[in-house]
């Protein structure tokens, strides 16, 4: 549900109960224009001491040497200190520069990661999981070293659910809502819809009824288009692409729903304080500059 405030604030009621609220006297910097000098660049490696460049042998799982990857050596890790039922992580064996950690390496290493993922969960037997990633230290990336996270919640959402979600998210944003932020459509894979609860956030659907099969090529291929163009319409003056997560909830072996969340602004005392508010309307987050305005820039940057 969409609201517009006669003084033309916007609020917006989004899955979980919570609102964002955005000011109708905040605008989204001009392209390039984009500055946060609190972001930090990604700790440098120094070489023999990266954690994850250096894995304890008990702790890998599997290789995959260039011959299978097409690509770069990849591995298979345990979280020995994650606290899911099941947790593994999905890694290349080589530290990469910062640029190429925040864009995942590019389409063919994307590709590589969603293969292999989709590999290690069917041996598994685990149709239902997470596929997440953080990227910069203000999204909880403290390990540099890119890597990927395939894990299973103690409670996870129902496909049924997720599909409630979407309902949600489309009666916010569609072409009937005050405020509509629809970002791409693609008949063959996913909607991008620009909402949620922080500045930027985008939430990913199948086009269809149906999720889309882990092994449809679309996926990887949506993923690279998903970060560069967000690396592009939010560069910052001093040179850095956004710290963001991503989220994919998997079902049955198909995605089911998406959340890219990028750092654009830190939270505050409202943002903290209204999660243990049981009033509805007290559950808003403050986000720089509307949806609207995300799914504009985006639509124009994406090629």
């Amino acid at each position: 549900m969409t609201t517009i405030t006669p003084e033309g604030n916007i609020i917006q009621k989004w899955p979980g109960g919570f609102s964002s609220l955005a000011g109708a006297k905040k605008r989204m910097p001009e392209a390039g224009k984009f500055n946060r000098r609190w972001q930090q660049p990604m700790q440098k490696h120094v070489l023999g001491k990266c954690i994850f460049g250096n894995l304890p042998s008990a702790e890998v799982l599997k290789h995959f040497p260039t011959e299978e990857t097409g690509t770069t050596p990849w591995e298979v890790a345990v979280s020995p200190h994650a606290p899911e039922p099941y947790h593994k992580l999905l890694l290349p064996k080589g530290c990469w520069e910062e640029e190429q950690t925040r864009t995942m390496g590019g389409e063919a290493e994307i590709r590589t990661a969603v293969e292999l993922a989709t590999l290690l969960i069917r041996e598994d037997q685990e149709p239902d999981v997470q596929f997440s990633t953080q990227r910069g230290v203000l999204a909880a990336g403290n390990i540099r070293h890119d890597h990927f996270h395939i894990w299973r919640k103690r409670a996870m959402t129902s496909a049924q659910k997720l599909n409630t979600w979407k309902f949600e998210v489309l009666e916010a944003t569609g072409e009937t809502s005050p405020s509509p932020s629809f970002v791409w459509d693609d008949e063959n894979g996913f909607v991008t819809i620009a909402g949620g609860l922080r500045t930027g956030q985008l939430w990913i659907f199948p086009h269809g009824n149906e999720g889309v099969d882990l092994e449809d090529p679309c996926f990887p291929a949506f993923i690279h288009k998903l970060v560069q163009a967000n690396a592009r319409a939010f560069h910052s003056v001093q040179g850095l692409i956004v710290d963001y997560m991503l989220e994919f909830f998997i079902r049955g072996y198909k995605v089911e729903c998406g959340m890219f969340i990028p750092i654009h602004n830190h939270l505050g005392t409202l943002e903290w304080v209204g999660m243990y508010d049981e009033d509805p309307n007290a559950r808003e987050w403050n986000i720089l500059w509307s949806h609207q305005a995300t799914a504009d820039r985006l639509r124009a940057t994406a090629v």
